[in-house]
């Protein structure tokens, strides 16, 4: 018995040496040490959409990523004219890989005035950049609070 178990895992073992994994898909960026700030800025234009329990609004607008002075970081300027939203925050920003970026603030006192947010930076099937946002802003109204959940997706111009 003890020599059929040693000889099963040792046919176990030559048989896994030979297993070779898929190759890695390609999504359009290479990680390197190029300027990340750089390689992300610009405006995206798209669709925000809010929601608050059933009912959702849509509307047309921007999100425009800015460098600032202080490395892995971006200001970061959302607007819809039909959303009433005209805000900026600073977000920390970084690569997530061979997918794009992404960029972050989790502080509750940023400038978007939502609890956090969290966006993305990635690479369509052509090789185009495009951002998207999410964040849920508390709005009080009276003696009432209602939780509004924003979302954009939109394409860089160029």
């Amino acid at each position: 018995m003890k020599k059929f178990l040693y000889t099963a895992f040792m046919l176990l073992a030559i048989g896994v040496t030979f297993v070779a994994c898929s190759e890695d898909e390609e999504t359009g960026f290479n990680p390197s040490n190029e300027d990340t700030q750089a390689l992300v800025q610009g405006t995206y234009e798209g669709e925000w959409m809010r929601v608050l329990d059933t009912d959702t609004l849509r509307g047309t607008g921007t999100i425009t990523l800015t460098p600032t002075d202080s490395a892995y970081c971006v200001d970061v300027t959302i607007k819809s004219a039909e959303l009433s939203l005209d805000a900026t925050s600073v977000a920390n920003i970084a690569q997530e890989g061979s997918h794009g970026f992404v960029f972050y603030n989790m502080s509750t006192s940023n400038g978007l005035g939502a609890n956090n947010f969290r966006g993305y930076i990635r690479y369509d099937e052509e090789g185009n950049k495009v951002a998207s946002i999410n964040f849920v802003k508390s709005v009080r109204v009276g003696r009432k609070s209602y939780e509004y959940a924003h979302s954009f997706s939109g394409n860089l111009v160029e």
